[in-house]
């Protein structure tokens, strides 16, 4: 079954990445990261404060996400 992309039923409340050009526009919070393990850190910790949970993307962006 394929989702309505129009009205989605989650929420992304944060993107962590390390190259700030991936991402465009949005709502959500964007935090840029010097290192892949710096990224790691921020997006559990980003996640934790805000109950979320973490998506990775293929091109290293991480998501984090409420149903």
């Amino acid at each position: 079954m394929r989702r309505d992309a129009t009205n989605p039923n989650y929420q992304i409340l944060s993107i962590v990445t390390p190259d700030e050009s991936i991402v465009k526009n949005g709502k959500a919070t964007m935090f840029i990261c010097k290192d892949e393990q710096e990224q790691e850190i921020l997006v559990k910790e980003v996640a934790n404060a805000l109950r979320g949970d973490v998506a990775r993307l293929s091109n290293g962006v991480y998501l984090v996400v409420r149903a």
